[in-house]
């Protein structure tokens, strides 16, 4: 059976199919054979008669959402377009973006997130080594929270090598979870009270990339393909000088301040940051595996977005 990611993946290669052959109407189209490309592929080769209907029913659905928003796509006299579907490095580096449209010889880009099923921001790692702070918004994490997370983690090692599972280790929500998650709620208080407006800029930022994007959900079992434009720095939705968009896409704003860090009243393993300007995420941490690890993973959700973020409904014909 083929896992999530593989569906993930799968999904995406719908996309870049249904794009090339949907804006070949306009202009040259060029897809660029990446290492993405090549796993995106795999995948979609490997996958059923069935889901390659529903995929390229959800990518149809989101590419005339993409459309409908950009003009400059369906411009016929532009310049050569190149797709590609990245490495994942990228996320690494704060770009969400599965696929990439860009306009041969110009600067101009089009990045479209690709969803199936979930509307998960991203999967973040806590460990003993990663330091969170340094790479979520520049900010190392202090002495006092490596001295705080380091027993747990030496404590989770053992118990790798013992090889134990998850449903083996007692009371892990006490031991591993909440003492992880007071010592990462602590930094986060204590970061933000030193740097303030940059800590909850980049903080958001890194969740949600660095660069304005299309985040594409299909709801395979109400049939319509959901798409939220993350317009944050005014790049989409701009006009091609003949046709105006047909949908306008609003400027979001950024935060600069926290409101609120804590858990989620009655969880262990769920905290919430609450941010100025409309944002709000929870952060669920998890085991990614069913034999205990020196890791955990962060499944980080939106609860709330800026008013100005819309949601668009487009269903599948």
């Amino acid at each position: 059976m083929p896992s999530s990611n593989d569906n993930g993946r799968a999904l995406e290669f719908a996309y870049l199919i249904e794009l090339a052959q949907k804006l070949i109407e306009y202009r040259d189209v060029k897809i660029e054979e990446t290492g993405g490309y090549n796993a995106a592929k795999r995948a979609w080769e490997s996958a059923t008669d069935d889901n390659k209907t529903v995929f390229s029913f959800s990518a149809q659905a989101g590419i005339k959402a993409v459309l409908d928003c950009e003009p400059l796509l369906a411009d016929p006299i532009g310049n050569k377009i190149q797709l590609k579907i990245p490495t994942d490095v990228r996320g690494q580096e704060a770009d969400v973006r599965d696929i990439i449209i860009l306009c041969s010889n110009t600067e101009w880009e089009i990045g479209i997130s690709v969803k199936n099923n979930h509307s998960a921001v991203k999967h973040p790692r806590l460990s003993g080594i990663l330091d969170f702070g340094d790479k979520w918004f520049g900010i190392p994490c202090s002495e006092q929270y490596w001295e705080k997370i380091n027993p747990v983690f030496e404590d989770l090692k053992d118990k790798k090598n013992q090889k134990l599972k998850w449903n083996e280790v007692i009371q892990k929500e006490e031991t591993v979870y909440v003492p992880l998650l007071e010592a990462f709620l602590s930094e986060i208080q204590n970061s933000y009270q030193i740097y303030g407006q940059k800590q909850a800029k980049n903080m958001v930022e890194y969740l949600i990339g660095k660069k304005d994007f299309y985040k594409a959900i299909g709801r395979n079992r109400k049939r319509i393909t959901e798409v939220q434009p993350y317009n944050l720095r005014g790049t989409l939705n701009k006009s091609d000088g003949r046709a105006e968009p047909k949908i306008v896409v609003p400027t979001a704003t950024l935060p600069n301040r926290i409101i609120h860090a804590d858990f989620v009243p009655e969880s262990n393993t769920t905290v919430e940051i609450i941010f100025d300007e409309g944002w709000h995420m929870t952060f669920r941490l998890h085991n990614a595996s069913s034999k205990v690890e020196a890791s955990l993973k962060f499944d980080v959700q939106f609860k709330g977005m800026p008013a100005n973020i819309i949601s668009l409904e487009y269903r599948w014909d």
